[in-house]
């Protein structure tokens, strides 16, 4: 049995790998199919190396990104993805980063690299040429036939130099054929070294050697390799490239040169063009797919793009082949040569503009000192007797950066500033050639416009283009258009005028003698003739750069001295200086850019006006604003405190500078509530406030508390000003002269009006003899007047009310409600409003006004953020409220006021420390529970003290809690902080039931809280009908008819609102302070906890108090229900426990069900 088992698990096992192997041998041989038929070729481009076999730059010394070692990396990737690949350098790779130190080496470190990478194709380029046809047969031999030099369009003798294409064989015999071209126009440059050499029309010559290919066979792919740059496109009045890819509809990509101006990537006709950046700082990379139509392929899909070599690594194996060239040329570049004594070109006046095009500097000055040397000891060779004759040199600089420092110099210097192998020529022109060669150099500059404030250049030509030149003296005119800018040309050497029939001898570099004066296309001298008198080619010296190294070893015996000889400036220049002074600093702080060329090279293309400056010279001023302070100096559960706060505040104003200042506010309520402020009549408030540089405050309930006289002393001492613009005087009418309407902040020619108002709603809860003759009015009509008369009559930049006013935010919908609400729909020209009074958190925006304001005590701060330009519009005001306590652990107090307060708390140690009572629990504060522990404990205390029968306290007189331990007068202080005093007075039950209505407000601060009753509420009655029972302490109910002893504050008499009790008649004033009382009661008999059940909420969300131990103070229930309601608990939002139950079953059923399947 167990053996028939067995085979047929065989057989079965045998069948189904079979099965597999057949299904992959059929995929195999599908794939070998679609192989034949499909084919994905990439092409790897590099261009303009510039001898950058690694990653170095040796004429500066330092490590750079780019060259063939990191190139290397990227092809070995690219490669073991594709292995059909064809790699093309499309020249001027061999020459340049000071490779000329391996000009007679056996073999070229580029070319040695290029062998090692796989290259297939090194297509000619000028500056392979420039080194002579002998050199890159050279380098043809040390290829070895690995990489092909190409060029089509190199003659001798009516037959080719070098081969014009190549050819690579990929898979499927899929043939690649690439042609390598270089401009015509080089030969003029470099006729010298072409040995008798000529260059013909690239684009006739591209079709020969397509049909030469055609004829042995074809290809299936023709790569153009294409060494063109722009600046010879543009003289010859052509776009070679795209003439060629026009007429040649079977060229499938072309590689040009970084200077050729052409995007990275583009596409002309068939034909993919990719530019791959100079340096080695990127490769090409174009995919062909090809696939196979009728037995030919075709072209179905292109893509292309550029690969940085930034951040590359280098390939180790190469480097390691490479080694001993690098090091070569880092011991020849560091070799000192001589020693200057200040740097040639001195710093930029603004940054990014090269001091080199604005004056006169040193470098230039050096090399046509060097130049008119050499060229004198030619001329003198020639028995031309240069003492009276007209000896002029131009030179030129290769990058606007190109400068020698002060000190060593090295030969790595003179690289830096002359790089390219150019030879000295010495030729004969007219003084009229003269001035056109001079303006063609000046056209570099574009014409100055009114408004500018730099200099700018033509985009379109390269700073090596432009000549500063010596033997001269000139003045170039840039607001003068193109052509008509040299003015007032004097010989230096005579202080004569320069003639047009006079005649100069010019030293300038062969390379521009050639490609400029002897351009047939667009010659400077159009035309005109001109005599070669000498050159340095058969000199003992041949290259400008090592005449140079020459000048400074041998003639100058290693001393150089910065000579400028300020011969020409520029003229015609009229910047409002003002203006430009502000756009320097913009520029100089990288706040304002600059515009450069495309490629960099051209390092301003359009001149700065004062529109670019005001678009980007943003000044910032910051109007930190803090509330609801109530002399919070100490640290404590919710208050960093005084010192603190100070460091956050100092830290701002340290901020300060041209384009940014800050100024602290307050709203008011300032002073009063904590101990050593109402302990010190607020003298250490004020303190503070002086310490922080209060400009301006607006004023608060409390700051009335104490009086006007101590306002005025508080305004002495702290240095600062109340503002109320809305407080007038009751008579007159007229402001208060105490008290500012407004302020004007000032800072860097910035000005922002401050608006002081104070709510008329504080009124009722004032004393009348703290408000005396004072009216509050509405704060509209006079914001709306002060905000005018600040706009245009004190030219202010900025409006800000900053107001003592009721605001809240919706921390749902974010919607900002209140009194600041409503003041923003109806006023004008302001910008901004700073409100407190609440104690919350509030930032928002309304009628395109933002609103701010931050929680009380020092809780945290808001800051209005205000943006203008450079001409004090106002671009933007961004306002918002910061918690900053929860971050005190972070911050150093300021030391001045950690000292200030500390001299406060031992100066009242003996008040503040002396113990009360002793506390066996926590009593806890909530302001937004309503009706709180504390304040039921402290109403019943109260009710003690006063023998009365009910007691109602308003929660804002109440501000803390207390926790177990030892109650000290300074915990008292602390939670009864403000002096109220006990009022007694009797009231019908109507009226305690109507002032209780108004008053609870169970999510509240302001809610009432009382002792002697309990209260039934039901929360889901309309406003006004929500009590619906009021009994006393002994179980009777309260008779609606019956008059009560009634114990209250001040603070509550006054409080004239609609069931107020401000003009009941009956009235006893006991001139008892409550906090004092109750320190009194507390110390001989304790503390009384004896205050269950004092409010029963019906329906509502929250709960009626239970006992002292329990976490909430409200429990559901009914008045029926009332007597049992210590065992009802809330409900808390826990999770439902029918979801629980269903849960739990559906896991033991998941259980049950994973457990059967186990069993089975």
């Amino acid at each position: 049995m167990n053996i028939k088992r067995k085979s047929k698990r065989k057989i079965f096992i045998t069948t189904l790998l079979s099965m597999i192997i057949y299904i992959l041998s059929l995929n195999e041989i599908n794939a070998l199919v679609k192989l034949d038929k499909n084919l994905k070729i990439q092409i790897i481009a590099t261009s303009n190396l510039n001898g950058k076999f690694t990653a170095y730059e040796y004429s500066k010394n330092m490590n750079v990104d780019g060259g063939l070692t990191q190139i290397s990396t990227l092809i070995k990737e690219e490669m073991d993805n594709n292995k059909n690949t064809v790699i093309i350098d499309n020249g001027d790779s061999i020459q340049g980063n000071y490779s000329n130190l391996f000009s007679e080496d056996k073999e070229n470190p580029m070319i040695l690299a290029m062998n090692k990478i796989g290259y297939d194709v090194l297509n000619l380029g000028e500056g392979e040429l420039n080194l002579g046809i002998d050199k890159v047969n050279s380098f043809k031999n040390q290829s070895q036939n690995k990489v092909n030099i190409i060029c089509s369009n190199l003659y001798k003798n009516g037959e080719r130099v070098f081969d014009g294409y190549a050819i690579k064989e990929l898979d499927n015999n899929i043939k690649v054929a690439i042609i390598g071209i270089v401009l015509p126009e080089i030969e003029k440059k470099y006729d010298n070294k072409l040995n008798g050499c000529t260059l013909k029309n690239p684009i006739d010559e591209v079709g020969i050697v397509i049909d030469e290919i055609k004829s042995k066979g074809g290809a299936d792919l023709y790569i153009l390799s294409a060494n063109i740059s722009v600046r010879e496109e543009k003289n010859s009045d052509e776009n070679l490239i795209r003439k060629i890819a026009e007429r040649y509809d079977n060229i499938s990509a072309i590689v040009i040169g970084d200077e050729c101006e052409i995007e990275e990537v583009e596409k002309i006709n068939n034909a993919i063009v990719i530019k791959p950046n100079s340096n080695g700082e990127s490769i090409g990379k174009i995919e062909i797919s090809l696939e196979k139509i009728d037995n030919e392929y075709k072209i179905v899909n292109e893509e292309s793009e550029i690969i940085p070599t930034a951040s590359v690594r280098e390939d180790e194996e190469l480097t390691e082949e490479v080694k001993s060239y690098h090091e070569r040329l880092v011991i020849d570049a560091t070799k000192k040569i001589g020693v200057l004594d200040k740097d040639l070109v001195e710093k930029d006046n603004i940054k990014g503009i090269p001091q080199s095009i604005v004056s006169d500097q040193g470098l230039t000055d050096f090399i046509n000192e060097v130049q008119l040397y050499y060229s004198r000891k030619q001329l003198e060779e020639l028995d031309i007797d240069v003492d009276n004759i007209y000896h002029v040199s131009a030179a030129n600089i290769f990058e606007s950066t190109s400068n020698i420092e002060e000190g060593n110099i090295t030969k790595a210097d003179i690289y830096n500033i002359y790089g390219n192998d150019n030879n000295l020529s010495t030729i004969k022109i007219t003084g009229k050639q003269l001035k056109k060669l001079m303006e063609w150099s000046v056209a570099i500059y574009n014409k100055f416009q009114e408004g500018d404030l730099t200099i700018s250049l033509n985009e379109k030509r390269k700073i090596y283009q432009y000549y500063m030149f010596d033997g001269i003296s000139y003045e170039i005119n840039i607001s003068n258009d193109i052509n008509d800018r040299i003015e007032n040309l004097i010989f230096e050497k005579d202080k004569k005028e320069v003639k047009d029939d006079d005649t100069v001898y010019l030293a300038i570099n062969n390379l521009s003698s050639k490609s400029i004066i002897d351009s047939e296309i667009n010659s400077v001298f159009h035309g005109e003739s001109y005599e070669k008198i000498c050159d340095t080619s058969n000199y003992r010296i041949s290259a400008i750069r090592d005449l140079i190294f020459d000048y400074i070893i041998n003639v100058n015996n290693g001393e150089i001295k910065r000579n400028v000889d300020e011969n020409w400036k520029l003229t015609g220049v009229k910047y409002d200086n003002e203006k430009r002074e502000v756009a320097m600093r913009l520029i100089n702080e990288e706040k304002l850019k600059i515009m450069k060329s495309s490629d960099e090279k051209n390092p301003i293309i359009k001149s700065i006006t004062w529109d670019d400056v005001i678009e980007v010279s943003d000044k910032t001023i910051d109007i930190i604003a803090f509330n609801d302070f109530h002399g919070s100096l100490q640290e404590g559960d919710k208050s960093i405190g005084a010192a603190k706060l100070l460091t956050l505040i100092k830290e701002k104003q340290s901020l300060k500078s041209d384009d940014y200042d800050s100024f602290i506010v307050s709203t008011g309520d300032v002073y009063g509530g904590a101990p050593i402020s109402t302990l010190t009549y607020g003298k250490a408030v004020s303190e503070f406030l002086k310490e922080m540089d209060l400009i301006v405050s607006s004023i608060g309930i409390h700051e009335f508390d104490l009086g006007i006289d101590k306002m005025k002393a508080w305004q002495r001492e702290g240095e600062f000003s109340f503002l109320a613009a809305n407080i007038v005087d009751k008579e007159s009418k007229n402001p208060i002269s105490w008290i500012e309407p407004y302020s004007v902040i000032e800072s860097n020619g910035l000005k922002i009006g401050v608006i002081g108002v104070t709510t008329p709603e504080i009124v009722s809860r004032i004393k009348d003899e703290n408000i005396e003759n004072l009216e509050f009015i509405s704060p509209e009509s006079v914001i709306n007047k002060y905000a005018k008369k600040l706009k245009e009559e004190e030219k202010v930049n900025a409006v800000v009310v900053l107001g003592y006013l009721e605001a809240i935010q919706n921390k749902i919908t974010d919607k900002v409600e209140g009194e600041a609400t409503e003041l923003a729909k109806s006023i004008y020209n302001v910008d901004a409003i700073i409100t407190g009074s609440n104690g919350k958190y509030i930032s928002g925006s309304v009628n395109n006004i933002p609103i701010v304001e931050a929680a009380g005590n020092g809780e945290g701060l808001s800051n209005l953020k205000f943006t203008f330009n450079v001409e004090g519009k106002l671009l933007n005001v961004e306002g918002i409220s910061e918690k900053i306590c929860k971050t005190d652990e972070k911050i150093i107090a300021n030391d001045n006021m950690e000292r200030i307060i500390k001299s406060y708390e031992e100066e009242l140690s003996d008040i503040l420390l002396e113990k009360i009572a002793y506390l066996d629990r926590d009593l806890d504060y909530d302001k937004d529970n309503g009706l709180t522990y504390i304040g039921m404990v402290i109403a019943e205390s109260l009710r003690r003290i006063a023998n009365t029968d009910i007691v109602l306290i308003d929660g804002r007189e109440i501000t803390g809690g207390l926790e177990q331990g030892e109650v000290t007068v300074e915990d008292l202080y602390t939670i009864v902080p403000y002096d109220n005093e006990l009022v007694t007075i009797n009231l019908t039950g109507e009226e305690i039931k109507n002032i209780i209505e108004d008053k609870i407000k169970l999510n509240d601060n302001e809610c009432v809280q009382f002792a002697g009753i309990n209260v039934y509420y039901d929360e889901s009655r309309e406003i006004g009908k929500r009590v619906t029972s009021i009994k006393l302490t002994n179980g009777t109910s309260l008779d609606m008819n019956r008059s009560y002893k009634v114990l209250i504050s001040d603070f509550m008499l006054s409080s004239k609102t609609e069931n107020s009790v401000a003009n009941n008649e009956e009235v006893m004033e006991n001139n008892i302070n409550i906090r004092n009382s109750i320190m009194e009661l507390w110390k001989n008999e304790g503390i009384n906890f004896e205050v269950e059940n004092l409010l029963v909420v019906e329906e509502s969300q929250c709960y009626n108090y239970i006992n002292k131990d329990e976490e909430k103070y409200y429990s559901k229930g009914s008045i029926e229900e009332s007597k049992g309601i210590n065992e009802k608990l809330p409900i808390t939002g826990g999770v439902n426990s029918i979801y629980i139950i269903i849960s739990a079953n559906i896991i033991m059923i998941s259980g049950m069900c994973i457990k059967k399947k186990r069993l089975k």
